[in-house]
């Protein structure tokens, strides 16, 4: 072998085990995130403060791996002369880091608010864990797609996003009803209602989110963008 085919061999080595780990560590962040998720419904279902405020906990270890994965990400940039498609997956899965840290905030939201509202646990479960469940179906099916990078998968994600938008939509009509009615006079149901509706927007909002990160995974592989929702009216 010529001496240039080996610093050449090497060099393509190290790219694509660069380009491995940055996928790597975005499925163990993704994983993190659906383990946040996870914690949410079983601190509903079980009324279990305890739960929800591990949920607050995790929060600092969570930022951390973000400031990590940016770090890394643009001394690898730096360091390595990516080409077009290499430089186009490091940078889409930056992003894709930075939506799941997002999607993690609101998880530290819906937390803060059950743990405030204690109090009206019956109500907040009862309105709350449903969009859990079908946000955890969404996280799951995205988790399948970074694991075996089968991108004809992504054009079922948003039949999982119309399920939450139909559900946040019922739920919401239910609600503004319960808040125009006489009970919604006592102020406490008042704020318990507006509570839920804020956490019923977060889950509509997520999953926007996912079906986001699905449309940057195709865009690793075609180099181009492309509105799945519009596919999925076909």
């Amino acid at each position: 072998m010529k001496k240039e085919d080996f610093y050449l061999n090497n060099y393509i080595n190290y790219l694509n085990k660069d380009l491995n780990q940055q996928r790597k560590r975005v499925l163990a962040m993704f994983e993190t995130i659906i383990n946040q998720y996870q914690l949410i419904y079983y601190s509903l279902k079980e009324e279990n403060q305890e739960k929800a405020k591990k949920i607050l906990e995790n929060e600092s270890f969570i930022n951390e791996l973000y400031n990590k994965f940016l770090n890394l990400t643009i001394w690898k940039i730096i360091k390595r002369q990516f080409v077009a498609r290499d430089l186009r997956q490091v940078i889409i899965f930056l992003i894709i880091f930075h939506e799941l840290e997002i999607i993690a905030d609101y998880a530290s939201h819906i937390a803060r608010y059950f743990i405030n509202y204690s109090k009206n646990i019956k109500i907040f479960k009862i309105y709350i864990n449903e969009g859990i469940i079908h946000l955890l179906s969404m996280f799951n099916y995205l988790k399948k797609i970074l694991e075996t990078t089968n991108l004809d998968l992504t054009y079922l994600i948003p039949k999982y996003e119309d399920k939450i938008n139909i559900y946040y939509k019922e739920e919401t009509k239910i609600l503004l009803e319960k808040l125009s009615s006489n009970k919604a006079k006592d102020k406490k149901i008042y704020q318990s209602i507006v509570v839920i509706l804020k956490q019923l927007k977060y889950i509509d909002q997520i999953s926007e989110r996912l079906v986001n990160i699905a449309e940057l995974l195709i865009y690793i592989k075609e180099g181009s963008f492309f509105d799945l929702r519009d596919y999925n009216k076909e």
